[in-house]
């Protein structure tokens, strides 16, 4: 189970322009040491195309926004890996592992709006905005798992240090016309920078101890320490010279520490299985606007119970009941304040001052023959962080943000079903009901609505040949309301063939995914002053050949452990 191995792997992919990567990754494991390492580059080039419609109300007069956009972005991405596993004893083995990553986004946005009163337009705004977005990420972690005794006790520590360097620049270029096509005023020249750091250290260790042959408990202790800074600059040109817009510029500084521990415990009684825990977590978080002068303090204390019980009448009917209480803290980008303009009266914006969401969880499975399952569950969420929009009348901008807004709760049936319908046809199918309510204030005006989404999922395998395979996968999304928005309809296909050669070591694929290209996202909203529809292209049919090898002691087959964390998955 020595020695060295590896894969290479290369994607050449085209829908409305080129996009490609290629990626290597290399073992060697030799006595008690094991080295590993990879390396993949992405160079992506797509273009997205987005219609907005706004009619925005002030005093009785209806003023018609009718914008169309387009967005050619280009996205470059290198991500590194490498690092050392060492089993110092035969009860220890410990791990220290490098991350990297560097991606840089170059998205240029032209975009025509005409606008007017309902029946003329009566001029037309011309936006060019480019926008340049560096994003590097690095991350050490190490990890330590110490076998107490032959009982299965074990001890494991785990330490990650992540610093994520962030920069965003953005131009805006805005001319307005009259109906004569002639310059109603000088162009408008804009421009914005923020750089963004966020230093992420968190600490875990871990105790698992097995009572006897049907039980077992875990407990353990986390601590997390998180610093976001984001600066933003925003300039206007005036007479040739670039002066700062102040009520546009902030300077932002997030700080957060979590310390966390948690206790499971879990039993084997018969044809009852027990699990419960309990897990606590106190939080201190400081969101500080130097520009503005303001500071939001936070700490608070929460318990988040969980408890499953199941019940094996038979080895073909299994039952389960689980119930938890969850969190989810809004991502360092949400907290960002930066505004990323499509055009001179249509923005999204972060919200720096949001609010954690929690949810209590219920769910019910029934389990058919060890491969059909019935899943029915319920949802109820409090401060829900939602998409929400704002709106200035006299100066026609509208923009969204997310914010959080009341209760969201929803009730969900789901039904999973492998067939298998002929020798060479094998079937994975997953349909799901959703019934959703949300009750809450959105824009100063309340929402009470409910709605209720479809989706099918089938995915089919077909074996046409010992080395040829193929692969389908169809899905629907039916219509539904998602607070103040109504999501129109989509659905798409996509298809693969896999041929695997005859050194059972390479492979190569052809897959085309939204393969008619129906799977766009159109919506509207009609509610209170809002009314806007929103139409999108996305680049998203694209056909993509992939060569794959794998070369070396192929028999020696290296785990890796995952270093992800909640913290991290916030950065992102």
């Amino acid at each position: 189970m020595e020695g060295f191995n590896g894969n290479f792997s290369a994607t050449a992919g085209l829908g409305q322009k080129f996009r490609g990567n290629s990626a290597l990754s290399l073992n060697y494991k030799k006595n008690n040491t094991t080295y590993f390492g990879s390396y993949s580059y992405s160079d992506d080039k797509y273009v997205n195309r987005l219609n907005i419609e706004r009619i925005i109300s002030n005093d009785g007069i209806e003023t018609l926004f009718d914008q169309k956009s387009n967005l050619h972005i280009k996205d470059r991405t290198h991500t590194y890996k490498f690092g050392i596993e060492q089993k110092t004893s035969d009860r220890n083995v410990m791990s220290l592992q490098f991350n990297g990553s560097n991606n840089v986004e170059l998205n240029d946005n032209d975009s025509k709006s005409l606008i007017g009163p309902l029946t003329t337009i009566d001029s037309t705004l011309i936006s060019m905005t480019q926008f340049k977005e560096g994003f590097n990420r690095y991350s050490i972690n190490f990890n330590n798992e110490f076998k107490i005794d032959s009982t299965g006790k074990k001890l494991v520590l785990d330490l990650d240090w992540s610093k994520f360097k962030n920069s965003k620049k953005a131009d805006y270029d805005n001319r307005l016309f009259n109906q004569n096509d002639q310059l109603i005023r000088d162009p408008e020249l804009l421009r914005s920078e923020m750089p963004i750091g966020i230093d992420i250290y968190v600490a875990k260790l871990d105790y698992n101890q097995p009572l006897n042959k049907t039980s077992n408990i875990e407990t353990g202790v986390k601590y997390s320490n998180v610093k976001s800074d984001n600066n933003l600059l925003f300039e206007e040109q005036l007479d040739n010279v670039w002066t700062n817009i102040v009520n546009r510029s902030n300077h932002f500084v997030y700080k957060e520490q979590i310390a966390a521990g948690y206790f499971d415990y879990d039993n084997q009684i018969g044809k009852w299985g027990i699990k419960a825990g309990l897990r606590g977590e106190y939080t201190l978080s400081d969101g500080h606007s130097i520009t503005e002068n303001k500071q939001v303090k936070r700490n608070y204390f929460d318990l988040f119970p969980s408890a499953n019980l199941s019940y094996d009448a038979h080895e073909n009917h299994i039952f389960s009941l689980g119930y938890s209480r969850k969190i989810t803290r809004p991502n360092y980008r949400q907290l960002n304040p930066f505004d990323y303009f499509i055009d001179k009266y249509t923005s999204e914006r972060g919200n720096p001052y949001l609010n954690p969401q929690y949810a209590n969880e219920l769910n019910l499975n029934y389990t058919l023959y060890k491969k059909y399952t019935v899943t029915l569950g319920y949802n109820a969420q409090t401060d829900a962080i939602v998409e929400s929009m704002g709106q200035d009348s006299i100066k026609k901008t509208t923009w969204v943000t997310r914010e959080n807004l009341g209760k969201n709760n929803s009730a969900f049936l789901n039904l999973s079903m492998p067939v298998q319908i002929a020798k060479f046809w094998s079937s994975y199918n997953n349909i799901t009901a959703v019934y959703m309510n949300f009750d809450g204030a959105i824009a100063g005006a309340v929402v009470n609505n409910s709605s209720f989404l479809f989706q099918v999922n089938s995915m089919s395998t077909f074996k046409l040949s010992p080395s040829l395979s193929a692969e389908m996968n169809l899905r629907y999304f039916s219509p539904f309301t998602y607070n103040i928005y109504k999501l129109e309809s989509r659905w798409d296909a996509q298809i693969g063939f896999t041929k695997n050669f005859k050194d059972k070591r390479s492979s190569l694929k052809l897959a085309v995914s939204d393969v008619f290209n129906t799977s766009n996202q159109n919506l509207s909203t009609n509610f209170s002053s809002f009314n806007t529809k929103i139409r999108q292209n996305q680049d998203r049919r694209v056909a993509r050949l992939t060569y794959s090898y794998k070369f070396g002691n192929l028999k020696n087959v290296t785990k890796k452990k995952s270093t992800d964390n909640e913290e991290k998955q916030r950065a992102q």
